[in-house]
């Protein structure tokens, strides 16, 4: 089964975050010969904490390519437990940067279409965990949005919108893999989202 518990909170110019989450199995049979009967059983557990923060760049360097720039960072620390063998602590750090508004054309009035992409260091500090390795990646993401069915609520004086997300990420580890997914917002509340991964 997968637990998960986290936390985020974002201001307008950062946001901070924290989740764990653990991957776990039990039922595992030990067996001291493959033809004999299970001497026990036992279980698989790997827990990892993620903690995040993101940055809207200063208002001094909002200029040009730099415009709309966040950059942010991951810690993380994975430990696993199977059978009598506890893995140490690893403690690793992913890095990314993230444009908005790269490519945009219409306006929220009507309909709008914006380009936004990021690049992401995943393991640039890798965990180091007994009996495995996390070597270091990239991922460069694209996501295509589309502003539909614009409304002005007079009462509240604000505009609402649906918005239609096509995601493209492009992963190097351990070969190049290519996912895509499309998200629809609604209801200024609501996500419906799907998504294939190769």
């Amino acid at each position: 089964r997968y637990n998960l518990i986290g936390f985020a909170y974002k201001e307008n110019t950062f946001s901070v975050g924290i989740q764990a989450c653990q991957l776990f199995r039990d039922g595992i049979e030990v067996r001291s010969s493959y033809t004999l009967e299970p001497d026990s059983l036992t279980y698989n557990s790997q827990i990892g904490i993620i903690a995040t923060y993101s940055q809207l760049l200063p208002d001094l360097f909002q200029l040009g390519i730099f415009k709309d720039m966040t950059f942010g960072a991951n810690i993380k620390f994975l430990t696993y437990n199977i059978y009598d063998t506890q893995s140490n602590l690893g403690i690793g750090a992913d890095f990314g940067i993230f444009k908005k508004n790269i490519i945009s054309f219409g306006n929220t009035l009507q309909n709008k279409y914006y380009l936004d992409c990021g690049i992401s260091f995943l393991d640039i500090i890798s965990p180091q965990i007994s009996y495995d390795s996390y070597p270091i990646n990239f991922k460069f993401s694209l996501i295509n949005n589309f502003t539909l069915f614009p409304q002005y609520l007079v009462e509240n004086r604000r505009l609402t919108y649906d918005i239609l997300s096509l995601f493209i990420d492009i992963k190097s580890s351990p070969a190049i893999n290519i996912g895509c997914g499309l998200q629809y917002y609604f209801l200024n509340m609501l996500y419906a989202r799907a998504g294939i991964n190769t």
